[in-house]
């Protein structure tokens, strides 16, 4: 079927203009990308795929604890485990795409130090609203942590900036931490 100005001819896209010889052509602009519809498999898998997406969902504790109108604390402490757990994972990822050779591995430890900034505010702020207890920074729990965050601090300084920055970081960290160690001993104990 020659593209021409001739009556009998049924041309899909825009009529051709008689003037420019007859000649059928698209309109202007990007063409339509057309997907085509899912296979049988497909279809299968997509639905698959939701369905674990709902069960998931509907197994989600802070999604119970917000609809079950829980408290607080109890919100607060879902949201902190959470912020942990993608903070932990985003370890792992650190840690195989350094394995793997990747240059990604900063990118990632980037983002691990928002996470970690990020779970540190949600816990202060959940402090200064009263939402979560007096913490005994002297307890071996509150050490512990202590201990975690220092090591993790450590560790991602090292692995992201240069020697000599991550050294006096480092040393002006240990030096507040001790500071700030000394003005606890000053205080009285009032923990039970």
């Amino acid at each position: 079927m020659p593209n021409c100005a001739s009556d009998n001819v049924i041309v899909p896209i825009a009529a051709p203009d008689p003037q420019e010889g007859g000649i059928a052509r698209r309109k202007p602009g990007r063409p339509r990308v057309v997907r085509p519809a899912p296979t049988a498999d497909e279809y299968l898998y997509h639905q698959e795929q939701s369905a674990a997406r709902e069960s998931l969902i509907d197994e989600d504790d802070l999604l119970r604890a917000l609809e079950g109108r829980a408290d607080a604390a109890e919100v607060v402490h879902h949201v902190v485990v959470r912020l942990a757990q993608e903070t932990a994972s985003l370890r792992w990822d650190r840690q195989k795409a350094e394995g793997d050779g990747f240059i990604i591995a900063e990118k990632i430890s980037a983002r691990r130090i928002d996470g970690l900034a990020k779970l540190a505010g949600v816990v202060v702020e959940a402090r200064k609203l009263g939402v979560v207890g007096e913490a005994d920074p002297r307890s071996p729990p509150f050490q512990k942590v202590e201990q975690l965050w220092m090591t993790s601090i450590s560790d991602c300084a090292k692995e992201t900036l240069p020697s000599e920055t991550a050294t006096v970081f480092l040393d002006r960290l240990m030096a507040a931490m001790a500071s700030w160690r000394a003005s606890l001993n000053s205080k009285p104990n009032t923990s039970p």
